[in-house]
């Protein structure tokens, strides 16, 4: 791929390049579009290296990569203690719409965030802010259910896999 998660390019000329820095011919393989491409070895690169990062600047990271997106943070919290927001702001929609948004952010690298964080996320949100967790890991059943519970607050979830998608997407504004 280059530069975008969902186009997929074929280089005709790897057998070659292969063959000219001394390696065996390369042979293609058909791949399904619907693959759970998590294992992957370059997704498992970009994982690992992030979770190289402390749980301050994973946190700087996502608030850089939400910021590429529209959201601008009007207060950075973030630290032990802070009431299970790690950030909030107004995410702008190209002057179309605008979200009250607060983040929550979890660098963990095993094991499921589970119903219990969306229930304390949730309670710690503001009056007139939309939520969203995001993760390094996933979500188990119970907590993405509850986020989505049509009676309460709506939480976004971005697991693991949909945030190393779209750090690739961003990857050059967030590097500007």
């Amino acid at each position: 791929t280059l530069r975008s998660s969902q186009t997929v390019f074929k280089v005709s000329q790897i057998n070659e390049v292969l063959v000219s820095i001394g390696l065996k011919q390369y042979q293609s393989k058909t791949v399904d579009i619907n693959t759970d491409f998590s294992s992957e070895p370059i997704y498992d690169a970009v994982k690992n290296h992030l979770l190289e990062l402390d749980a301050t600047e994973f946190e700087l990271l996502v608030s850089y990569v939400l910021g590429t997106m529209g959201f601008s943070p009007t207060q950075e919290t973030g630290f032990s203690g802070d009431g299970g927001i790690d950030f909030e702001g107004t995410l702008e929609v190209m002057g179309v719409a605008a979200v009250n948004l607060q983040v929550q952010v979890k660098r963990y690298n095993k094991g499921t965030i589970g119903e219990i964080d969306i229930r304390n996320f949730r309670g710690a949100l503001k009056k007139d802010y939309q939520g969203c967790f995001i993760t390094l890991s996933k979500f188990a059943k119970k907590a993405i259910e509850s986020a989505s519970d049509p009676e309460k607050i709506t939480i976004r979830l971005v697991n693991g896999r949909q945030f190393i998608d779209i750090l690739i997407e961003q990857y050059d504004k967030v590097m500007e």
